[in-house]
């Protein structure tokens, strides 16, 4: 009879720890449903941001580079079983297509450069509207500074820009030059 009653008293144990297994498990198949969906929409806002970036980015690179196309996309790379994430420019000027950076100009890389800060500084405002520059233009031209500086009062235009410059030809009346003597 004592022998029975405890094997009564362990099956029924078993049935509880059964049934709490049971309930943990569905509560895990829950959560991990929950982290696919917060990850749906991690993603979602990425490629809502991405979209909204690009849709700058490709603006600002046709107004520097006169009707050039531009634009950034997200690439996973697997190099020896290593997955890492990274950004992939792809930039048509003069309808070539030019994907390594190596390839831009000193002053194409700086109008690159000035595209990403402001499609970046469009999905990201800073609440400081200060935005600072050192030498964004050393690298251009002379008769691509003042559409360059154009661009930059368009977007930028509800920022406070500091810009160092060396050429003081680049700046008009509308700003304030500091010389250091």
């Amino acid at each position: 009879q004592k022998r029975i009653e405890k094997i009564e008293k362990q099956n029924q144990k078993r049935s509880e720890l059964q049934q709490q297994l049971n309930q943990q498990g569905q509560e895990l198949a829950n959560m991990k449903d929950a982290v696919k969906h917060c990850k749906n929409l991690e993603t979602k806002y990425f490629n809502k941001q991405l979209e909204m970036f690009n849709v700058v980015f490709e603006n600002v690179i046709s107004n520097l580079f006169n009707g050039a196309v531009g634009r950034i996309s997200p690439t996973r790379e697997n190099k020896s079983g290593d997955t890492s994430d990274r950004i992939t420019l792809e930039l048509w000027i003069d309808n070539v297509k030019r994907v390594d950076l190596k390839t831009l100009s000193a002053g194409e890389k700086d109008l690159v450069s000035i595209a990403f800060q402001i499609a970046l500084i469009s999905i990201t405002p800073t609440p400081f509207k200060l935005i600072l520059m050192d030498e964004p233009l050393s690298q251009l031209h002379k008769e691509r500074l003042h559409s360059v500086v154009e661009v930059l009062e368009e977007y930028l235009n509800q920022y406070y820009c500091l810009i160092v410059v060396h050429d003081e030809g680049v700046l008009n009346e509308n700003e304030i030059i500091l010389t250091r003597k």
